[in-house]
């Protein structure tokens, strides 16, 4: 059962919903120290993951192969035109919140889809999640996207909380999709 994945979009749909209640009482330094903190609370998470470097060599190589290949088939170019798409289909129901004008909401929004929908951290708990069932990346990503999508929120709207639909949608794809090429395993079986 995807519990991360379905823990993490309620944490995107929640943090939405604070921010654009209560958002406006935030200041902007407090936003921007909160910023800072997410970044360094996302390294460390980095480098946690890759820390026991048991398998660095194979993890060097996926990185190399993945890029090269993502540069291939320009994947960046892919995930960008995906993000206008859902902020065109968006922006047909949500006006630009009073003091946004209709260019900075749009390039914002975009900024937000690609962040909540396509972050390594998602895509690779997700993953991991849907290989060994193991949930905890999802969860301690939920922490920060609760936090981070109050602060964008603050300045975007209710819109952000619609941004856990597509999510939930592409991190519950890669679980399936990893589900099905990596079983996890079940004890239970060996009998």
């Amino acid at each position: 059962m995807p519990i991360g994945i379905m823990i993490n979009a309620l944490s995107v749909l929640l943090g939405g919903i604070f921010g654009a209640l209560g958002g406006k009482k935030m200041s902007a330094n407090f936003k921007d120290g909160l910023n800072m903190a997410f970044g360094v609370c996302s390294m460390t998470m980095g480098i946690y993951a890759i820390a026991p470097m048991k398998n660095m060599a194979a993890v060097i190589f996926a990185i190399i192969i993945g890029t090269g290949f993502g540069l291939l088939i320009h994947l960046g170019d892919w995930i960008n035109r995906g993000a206008v798409q859902m902020q065109k289909f968006i922006s047909r129901f949500i006006n630009a919140p009073t003091g946004l004008d209709r260019q900075t909401f749009d390039a914002t929004l975009v900024t937000v889809i690609v962040l909540f929908c396509a972050s390594g951290t998602g895509i690779y708990g997700s993953l991991t999640e849907g290989m060994n069932g193991d949930a905890t990346i999802l969860i301690s990503k939920s922490i920060l996207d609760f936090f981070t999508a109050a602060i964008f929120a603050a300045n975007l709207g209710f819109v952000v909380s619609l941004i856990a639909i597509p999510q939930f949608v592409i991190f519950i794809a890669l679980f399936f999709a990893a589900h099905l090429i990596y079983p996890p395993h079940n004890p239970f079986n060996d009998f």
